[in-house]
């Protein structure tokens, strides 16, 4: 996926400071609650450079999301091994945590479908690439294709969550086994189940 068009250097610097304070403020309240005076205030841009960018903060918003995938689309390799794409995918994610966590949290549509259709990419190669256990059919291979999706985008918000406990090159590990070969692919613990949150 291309970078979005018809952007000058300075309106992309612009852009990625109201990005950095939506996404921001999108972590501390309701996405509806959030007024242009305090994106503005919180990126430091006067009000009228904004609407020379944005309609509102809804177009913000949708601008935003489109430029992260697009800049997530550029730093992965389409002809690198599947688990090093998913490390620079996870690599990505770290390097903008906070715009991440935003998008992962906050529920849109277009948003929804940009990340879907990226890792749905990540998910088809898991399922064709070398040994696997299952034979599927065209229609089975989707219906998992799409669970799986669900299931990457729930341990990346997940792993933001919880500050990154593992490296991306651990993550990508973990996310291409578990693709692989299910919860199965896991043996249990040898001192039996984690103990239980107080």
């Amino acid at each position: 996926m291309p970078r979005l068009p018809h952007i000058t250097e300075r309106g992309r610097e612009t852009l990625y400071a109201l990005r950095e304070a939506l996404f921001a403020l999108m972590l501390e309240k309701d996405f509806d609650k959030i007024t242009i005076k305090e994106i503005t205030d919180h990126a430091q841009i006067d009000r009228s450079t904004f609407y020379l960018h944005c309609q509102d903060k809804r177009d913000l918003f949708l601008q935003s999301q489109r430029q992260l995938i697009a800049d997530l689309f550029t730093h992965v390799s389409s002809d690198s091994p599947l688990e090093d794409r998913l490390c620079q995918g996870f690599e990505h994610i770290a390097n903008h945590a906070t715009a991440y966590r935003a998008l992962l949290t906050h529920t849109d549509s277009a948003a929804e479908s940009s990340m879907t259709e990226f890792l749905a990419a990540f998910i088809a190669d898991a399922l064709t690439e070398g040994p696997i256990s299952i034979e599927t059919d065209a229609v089975t291979h989707d219906l998992l294709a799409h669970a799986l999706t669900h299931v990457v985008r729930g341990l990346a918000r997940r792993w933001l969550e919880m500050e990154r406990p593992l490296p991306p090159a651990a993550m990508a590990h973990l996310v291409q086994r578990f693709i692989r070969q299910g919860l199965a692919g896991f043996p249990p613990r040898p001192d039996g189940p984690a103990p239980t949150p107080a």
